[in-house]
């Protein structure tokens, strides 16, 4: 059966499947994907051999990928972080790509499939990047933005090198060709700029009255934007990403995130699929040492120069190694470029299926590499040390003579309400936060706080845990907390420890590993409807009654969006 529904059925049906046992086994969901892919291509049960249908799905779900990251991104926070994205990355880039290129051609291959396999190497996956960001909700961390924004320099890198390749392959390369690349950018940059900031706003005023309206025609603008990003030279997903920019500021871009998120999630499946279906296993079997040289390349590598780089720039080595470990694999864009060299007889399939499962096993190492950041950052963190630079002061301090006080690890949303309780109370209070704009805010009002990571040894370290009181996490993150509990026991059985879950199932196993007590946002919103609800009733209320308490709310969550601005 070689239709277009049997072949998305079967994908759906066995990534489901594989995604269970991996659920089961407590393995990333991401590696059961791909190794759906491996299942039902040709380097197993050979089902699916046509792969264009679900490349085209994949590309889909890159798009959405995109758009999201463009939705949620502030860009003046990126810019800010200029310097250290554009040195960083170029460096970064061009080391890899020539040591790709040096390894290729001492193992005897030939010398355009050596240039291929160093650009290939160069650039890392977007996709597999950014979800996991979005996954641990760190897109507005240091290392969020800084990956992001390097994310983005290699992809418009990579574009540079697709249209030279293919000018180049046309006979018509050379500084036209750039000159004209650069207007197509600026035209397209300004044109974002001129519509987000005047005709946006006014059009979904009226869209945003209907909610089914408002999905329908936010997806339809991002693909507008990919079908003109497409046609001006560029690739759908930059068209995507400044659709995306240009929704961010409009005030239904909380609700468009919401709606698009799980149409994103399903084709970012079928992309991690297809990533499986273009591996095979002859040709790893046939060029073992050049494919381990590139993923140690790739891997480590590349990891370690980017991490080192951050650090030369004045920025912490932990986010720096957060960052290098995050970008060690390789991009959906090194196969797009293998492709074309293939379409112009540059390479042959051998080289496309290379450069495809270094991609594959550099996804899975990195994968698993980034699960274990807690156990191998502290092996790492010394030579970061000596090969760093000078730490931003904010981002370094440290305070001194911590006793008998409290640390309130997040201060957003709930840790702001948390935190002015505490302050009411008259305690000592230091909080740490991966955001170093809430850190700059609370500094400016004279609040102690640490620019730092839940997950970081050296941190709980500084921060006195055998002194502490109180210990509060607003972090939702069932790993860090336990992490976060295991630490503070062995050092202090007698500070109270409250932390934050999504799930009940997950507040009952931070029960059990020695949490005081648990917030569960959701729940604790819930009861406190109930409260009110009951007081109500009591109180025999009036319309006047409920009125007041509207008030009163809407002034309260004025003031806590006002902090959260200031």
């Amino acid at each position: 059966m070689d239709s277009i529904f049997f072949q998305i059925g079967l994908v759906i049906i066995v990534a489901a499947g594989l995604g269970i046992v991996a659920k089961l086994f407590k393995q990333p969901l991401l590696l059961a994907y791909i190794a759906a892919g491996i299942v039902l291509g040709s380097g197993g049960l050979q089902v699916i051999t046509d792969v264009h249908v679900s490349q085209e799905m994949a590309t889909i779900g890159i798009v959405f990928l995109l758009f999201l990251v463009g939705l949620e991104l502030d860009i003046d926070k990126v810019k800010e972080l200029g310097r250290v994205i554009l040195v960083t990355g170029l460096v970064q880039m061009g080391l890899i790509a020539a040591g790709g290129y040096a390894v290729a051609r001492l193992l005897g291959y030939p010398e355009a499939l050596s240039w291929y396999l160093g650009l290939a190497a160069a650039f890392s996956s977007t996709a597999v990047v950014l979800k996991r960001l979005a996954d641990r909700r760190e897109l507005s961390s240091l290392q969020g933005r800084l990956s992001v924004g390097i994310l983005i320099l290699q992809d418009i890198v990579a574009i540079i090198a697709l249209m030279v390749i293919s000018g180049l392959s046309h006979g018509n390369g050379g500084s036209d060709m750039l000159y004209g690349f650069l207007l197509k950018g600026a035209l397209l940059l300004g044109g974002t700029w001129l519509i987000s900031r005047y005709v946006l706003n006014r059009v979904f005023y009226h869209i945003a009255k209907s909610t089914e309206l408002l999905f329908l025609t936010s997806i339809a603008w991002a693909f507008l934007y990919a079908f003109i990003a497409e046609s001006l030279g560029f690739t759908a997903e930059i068209g995507a990403f400044m659709a995306g920019l240009s929704l961010a500021s409009l005030p239904y871009a909380l609700e468009i995130i919401g709606r698009v998120k799980p149409l994103k999630d399903f084709f970012l499946v079928i992309f991690f699929v297809v990533l499986g279906l273009e591996v095979s296993l002859p040709v790893i079997g046939t060029n073992l040492m050049l494919i381990a040289a590139l993923t140690v390349l790739v891997l480590l590598v590349k990891s370690f120069i980017t991490a080192v780089f951050i650090t030369r720039c004045g920025y912490p080595k932990r986010p720096a190694y957060l960052v290098g470990a995050g970008l060690g694999q390789m991009s959906e864009f090194s196969l797009l470029l293998a492709l074309l060299g293939l379409s112009y007889g540059h390479i042959n399939g051998e080289g496309v299926a290379i450069i495809a499962s270094v991609m594959v096993i550099s996804i899975i190492l990195n994968t698993y590499w980034n699960g274990l950041n807690r156990f191998i950052y502290p092996l790492l963190s010394r030579p970061l040390v000596w090969l760093g630079g000078r730490t931003h002061r904010e981002l370094s301090y440290r305070p001194q003579g911590l006793s008998d006080h409290i640390l309130l690890f997040g201060a957003n949303r709930v840790g702001l309400e948390l935190l002015k309780t505490v302050e009411k109370m008259k305690r000592e209070v230091t909080v740490i936060d991966h955001n170093p704009d809430i850190i700059r805010r609370l500094l400016r009002r004279g609040v102690k706080s640490v620019y730092g990571d839940i997950d970081d040894y050296e941190l709980l370290e500084d921060m006195g845990l055998d002194k502490a009181g109180m210990i509060l996490s607003t972090v939702p993150v069932v790993s860090s907390n336990l992490y976060l509990i295991q630490q503070v026991r062995n050092r202090n059985e007698h500070a109270l420890v409250i932390v934050t879950a999504e799930q009940v199932g997950e507040a009952l196993s931070l029960y059990a590993a020695g949490a005081d007590y648990v917030i569960l946002p959701r729940i604790v919103g819930g009861e406190a409807a109930a409260r009110l609800l009951a007081e109500l009733d009591e109180a025999a209320p009036t319309g006047p009654t409920l009125a007041k308490e509207r008030r009163a709310h809407i002034e309260h969550l004025k003031l806590h969006q006002h902090e959260l601005l200031a």
